[in-house]
């Protein structure tokens, strides 16, 4: 019995820095660029709401081939080239400021907030 439990722990605490990195694209990595979370966030009006649908429908068709791609590549276990993240980026950094753009000034202090606590922890060039 103590050996099943103490494999078990062994296993969980292997699998424990695994959790956070994810599966890549294949896995909603973006799971808040929906109008219904965004909303919530940032308690939108119906005319912020709009044009919010619009910025996603033009972020979901710039990202999701690039996304497919990816999400190709890791099945073959091919490596992922930075300038498929890079588009990525690009796209999330031009959603981004297009969105700010529409909030007030409440709004933007807590997307500004918000955004502050999730600054990139990736170090340039891969290391």
């Amino acid at each position: 019995m103590k050996t099943g439990f103490a494999y078990l722990v062994m296993t969980f605490a292997a699998a424990a820095p695994l959790v956070g990195q994810g599966s890549g694209p294949d896995v909603k990595a973006y799971h808040d660029m929906n109008v219904d979370s965004l909303t919530a966030r940032y308690r939108l009006n119906a005319g912020q709401k709009t044009k919010t649908i619009g910025l996603l429908k033009t972020w979901t068709d710039t990202t999701a081939p690039t996304m497919s791609w990816m999400a190709a590549q890791k099945k073959t276990g091919a490596t992922l080239n930075a300038d498929s993240a890079r588009k990525i980026d690009n796209a999330t950094a031009k959603f981004n400021a297009d969105f700010r753009a529409i909030l007030n000034a409440d709004q933007a202090l807590r997307f500004d907030s918000i955004h502050k606590s999730r600054a990139p922890t990736h170090r340039p060039g891969g290391a």
